[in-house]
C-alpha cells in the first residue's frame, strides 16, 4: 500500500553532554615591595573571565584567568589590598566525539584560600565551579500524520517546542571612568564585583540588537584610611546577524566576560579605570506547538515501524518557585555594614511520599565596622532554607539568588538579614522522545472472530496498550466500561473489550 506519510522538519539545538568539574588553581604570590607587611587576610574576591573554549579531541579547553583582591591587615593597623592574577588552562573529558558542536561554559568561583606563608608571601587557591555544556545543531523530522490508511489509530502528544531559527554570537566591551566622591583619593580597590542584568533583546532586518546593564560595585580605601563604596550601572550591548528572523522570535542570551582591566586614575580625578570585555551568544528561538505521534496501529491493517530516539529541546530554565531567608544576624558591636557578598547552593535533596525536598544554603559575607575598630571586619555566617517541590519537576534543580538582598543593622547589634532565592527548573538537555519512522502496512490481517472479550487490566497497562493488543480503541473501551478518565485504570479492573468495527 502506497502510503502518505506527512512529516514536519525541525532544527534543534541538542545537548550532547553536561559536565560538572571543580577546578583547583594554586600559586604563590610575593607582595611588592611597596605594600607593607601582612599580619591578617580580611576579605579575599575576585571575578573570573575565559579568555577560549573549544573542543579538542573529546575536550573541552578552557583558557582564562581570575582577577583576585584581598583585603588584608598590614603590620602598621590599617587596612591595605593586593591585586593579583592567577591564570589556567583546562581540558575537561566530554566523552563527545565531534569537534563541530558549540561550547557553552558557566565558570563561578566556588572557594578562595589565602595562606600567609611569612609577612612578604601568601599562597592563593582558588577552586572554580565549571560547567560545560556541548551543543550541536540537529535537524529532527517529526511524523506528523499518515493518510490513506483506514482505521488508523493514533496516539499523540501535545509539546510546545523550540525550532531554532539561528544563532550567532559577537563581542563588545565597555571602557569607563567610574566616578567617586570629590572628596576621596582613592589608594586601592578592595573589593569589584560585576553582574550583568535587564538583559533586552530586539529583532528587526536579520540582526539581533542586545542590550544589557552591567552592574558594578566597588569597594576602595582613600588616602585617609577611610572604606568607601561605589556604584553605576553601565550599558553594554552588540548586534549579532541572524538570518531569517522576526519580531515573533524568541532569544537566549548568555554574556561571558573575557577580559578584565580595573585601576585606579590618578588621586585628581577621583574615578575608577574600568575596562570589560564580553563574548555575546544567542539563539533565536520559534515556539512552536507540535503534535508529536507517539504509537500507531491499524483496525484493519498490520503496521510495522522503527523507532530512534533523538532530544527535543523544549523550554528554558524557569522560575518554579521562590524561597526567602529571614534571619537576625548577631555581630557584636557592628557600626556600618560596608558590603554583604551572598552565595547560594543546593546541598541536599530527598524524595519522599512523591515530592522531592530541597535544603539550599545562603553563605553570607559581612564586611563592616565596629565601634571599636573602623577597619574592615568580617563575619561569615551560613543561612539554610528548606521547599518541597513534587517529583515531576525533574531533578535538574538550581537556585540562584533574586535579588540583591536586605541587610539592615538595628540597635540591638544584629542585622535584619534578608535574602530571596529564585528555585529555577532547567531542561536545558532537552526532552527525550521516540520517532516513529520506516512505516509499513501489511493488509493481510487474520480475522480472530470475536465481538468482545473480557480482560483483567495488568501492572503496565494503559488503555492505549490494551486497545492496541485486542484491535480496538480507547473510545471504545471507555465508553462500554463507563470509565470518566482514560488515564485512570487500576491492576486487577476488570474491562469488556470490543472489537473495532
Amino acid at each position: 500500500m502506497d502510503l502518505d506519510i506527512i512529516k514536519e522538519n525541525l532544527t534543534m539545538k541538542q545537548c550532547l553532554c553536561v559536565k560538572r568539574k571543580n577546578i583547583t588553581l594554586e600559586q604563590d604570590y610575593i607582595l611588592p615591595d611597596v605594600k607593607p607587611d601582612i599580619i591578617s587576610v580580611l576579605c579575599p574576591n575576585g571575578n573570573v573571565y575565559v579568555t577560549k573554549r573549544e573542543m579538542i579531541n573529546n575536550k573541552a579547553k578552557l583558557e582564562g584567568g581570575v582577577n583576585l583582591y584581598i583585603t588584608y591587615l598590614a603590620d602598621n593597623g590599617e587596612n591595605r589590598a593586593l591585586n593579583a592574577e592567577v591564570v589556567f588552562s583546562e581540558l575537561i573529558d566530554t566523552d563527545v566525539n565531534e569537534d563541530d558542536c558549540n561550547l557553552l561554559e558557566n565558570t563561578k568561583i566556588k572557594k578562595i584560600d589565602v595562606k600567609i606563608l611569612n609577612e612578604r608571601k601568601i599562597n592563593l587557591k582558588i577552586v572554580l565551579d565549571v560547567e560545560i555544556k556541548a551543543m550541536k545543531k540537529v535537524n529532527v523530522e517529526l511524523l506528523k500524520d499518515i493518510e490513506n490508511v483506514s482505521g488508523l489509530q493514533k496516539l499523540q502528544k501535545e509539546m510546545q517546542i523550540k525550532n531554532l531559527i539561528g544563532d550567532g554570537n559577537t563581542k563588545s566591551s565597555i571602557k569607563e571612568n567610574l566616578k567617586i566622591d570629590d572628596t576621596d583619593e582613592i589608594t586601592e580597590i578592595l573589593k569589584f564585583d560585576v553582574n550583568i542584568k535587564n538583559v533586552e533583546n530586539k529583532i528587526s532586518y536579520n540582526k539581533v540588537l542586545v542590550k544589557a546593564d552591567c552592574d558594578i560595585n566597588a569597594l576602595y580605601l582613600t588616602e585617609d584610611n577611610r572604606v568607601c563604596s561605589c556604584k553605576q550601572d553601565i550599558p553594554v550591548m552588540g548586534f549579532i546577524d541572524v538570518m531569517n528572523v522576526d519580531e515573533n522570535n524568541v532569544c537566549d542570551t548568555n554574556f561571558r566576560i573575557k577580559n578584565m582591566l580595573v585601576k585606579p586614575n590618578s588621586k585628581e580625578e577621583h574615578s575608577i579605570y574600568t575596562e570589560i570585555d564580553f563574548d555575546i551568544f544567542v539563539d533565536v528561538y520559534e515556539n512552536k506547538s507540535v503534535s508529536l505521534i507517539e504509537d500507531i496501529y491499524g483496525l484493519k491493517e498490520n503496521i510495522d515501524y522503527s523507532v530512534k530516539n533523538a532530544n527535543i529541546s523544549t523550554e528554558n530554565e524557569k522560575i518554579i518557585n521562590t524561597a526567602s531567608i529571614s534571619e537576625k544576624v548577631l555581630i557584636d558591636n557592628i557600626n556600618q555594614i560596608y558590603d554583604v557578598s551572598t552565595n547560594v547552593d543546593l546541598i541536599n535533596k530527598t524524595k519522599s511520599n512523591g515530592m522531592i525536598k530541597f535544603e539550599a544554603e545562603a553563605t553570607v559575607m559581612y564586611l563592616y565596622s565596629s565601634f571599636e575598630n573602623p577597619n574592615i571586619n568580617t563575619k561569615e555566617v551560613k543561612l539554610t532554607v528548606n521547599f518541597d517541590l513534587p517529583e515531576d519537576v525533574g531533578d535538574d534543580i538550581k537556585v540562584e539568588l533574586a535579588s540583591e538582598g536586605s541587610f539592615v543593622v538595628l540597635p540591638d547589634s544584629t542585622v535584619d538579614s534578608r535574602i530571596d532565592i529564585n528555585v529555577l527548573s532547567s531542561n536545558n538537555s532537552g526532552m527525550g522522545v521516540k520517532i516513529i519512522d520506516d512505516i509499513t502496512v501489511n493488509e493481510d490481517v487474520k480475522e480472530d472472530g470475536y465481538s468482545m472479550i473480557i480482560y483483567f487490566v495488568q501492572k503496565g497497562d494503559s488503555l492505549w496498550k490494551i486497545a492496541k493488543k485486542f484491535k480496538s480503541t480507547v473510545n471504545e473501551i471507555a465508553r462500554v466500561n463507563e470509565i470518566e478518565n482514560e488515564e485512570q485504570i487500576d491492576i486487577g479492573q476488570r474491562l469488556y473489550i470490543p472489537r473495532a468495527v
